[in-house]
Parts: structure tokens; sequence; C-alpha cells
């Protein structure tokens, strides 16, 4: 077989949109097979193949991720690349034991939905008190600089995240096993 003309097709074919010769013209690149070993090229194209696949694959069959090529299923997240990004994210609460929770919680994640995040009280606007019991006290708030993770934003290299909720409740406990019962 001619692996330059081999090449040159899947090249032509690549550049028309054709996910199959963008993935072989890949391999090309990354083997040396008719062109010269060029990794970073071969990067590209995987990419560029997984996108161009993630527009016609239907839910349930596997596709390459965006960022760091391994398969996922369907439209899924990347497990992998949640988990990277939620390490690389971590804001610390101060305390070993809590940060310990989210670092296991958020290992074993696989939606983003999932995540665990600590959101420091400077982050909340109070406006009432709502109640207290035995556990400690609950209070309606504002977030005001925050919402809910969506997703992680390539481009920015940041959390893509909901408007936040016009209000939501603020528990405070009054001792750690009351914490530990609260998330357990």
């Amino acid at each position: 077989m001619d692996l330059k003309k081999a090449f040159q097709w899947y090249q032509k074919s690549a550049e028309s949109g054709h996910s199959e010769a963008q993935r072989n013209l890949a391999n090309c690149y990354k083997n040396g097979e008719g062109t010269d070993i060029d990794l970073e090229k071969a990067f590209q194209w995987y990419q560029k193949s997984s996108e161009t696949l993630n527009l016609k694959i239907p839910d349930g069959s596997y596709v390459l991720c965006n960022e760091c090529a391994s398969a996922r299923k369907g439209f899924s997240a990347c497990k992998i690349c949640l988990i990277k990004h939620c390490e690389e994210t971590f804001l610390s609460s101060g305390n070993q034991e809590i940060d310990a929770i989210l670092r296991y919680s958020n290992s074993q994640i696989s939606e983003s939905r999932q995540i665990l995040e600590f959101i420091p009280f400077t982050n909340f606007d109070i406006i009432e008190k709502i109640g207290e019991g035995g556990f400690g006290k609950v209070r309606k708030a504002q977030w005001i600089n925050g919402g809910v993770i969506e997703a992680w934003d390539q481009e920015n290299n940041s959390w893509r995240r909901r408007s936040p909720p016009p209000f939501i409740a603020l528990k405070s406990c009054s001792s750690w096993q009351d914490f530990i019962n609260e998330v357990g």
C-alpha cells in the first residue's frame, strides 16, 4: 500500500468532515505513516474526530473525550476530566476532615451535578433566620457569586455555573457529629 497516497486521501476526507478519516489521519500523524510523526497534529485530529463523532453518535455508544481523548459513553461527561478539574480547582474549607470528605466524594463522581464544594460563608448574604433546632440554625440567604456547577468550560479553564437560585437555606451545625449525621 502506498502510505503517502493513503495519507493524502485521508487528509482530503478528514478536511471534508468525515470522522473516521479524521481518526485515520490522526493515526498517520501518530505513527508516521505517509508523513512525519507529529503528535500535536495527531492530538488535534483525534479531538476533531471526537467532536465530529459527538454530533452523530446515538446515546449509549462510546466516543472520545474532547479534552483527554479517553473513551466515554454517549453524551455523558468524561469522569477522568471531571475528577481532574475537581482536584485542580479544590478550595479548602480550612478543616482537614471536611476537606477529606469533599476530596473523597469528588473522586467518586461521574457527572458534574455530583460535585461537592466548599463555599465560603462570605459568598452569602444572610437575609433572615428561619429556624433553630437540636442540630443548629437554618438561615435564608442569597448566593452572591456562585451557582451550581453545570460543566467544565474548557476555553476559560473554569467551571460553568447555573445562575444561583433566588434564595438558599444555610444550615449551621452545633457539633461535628451533627454535621456528619447531616451529610452522612
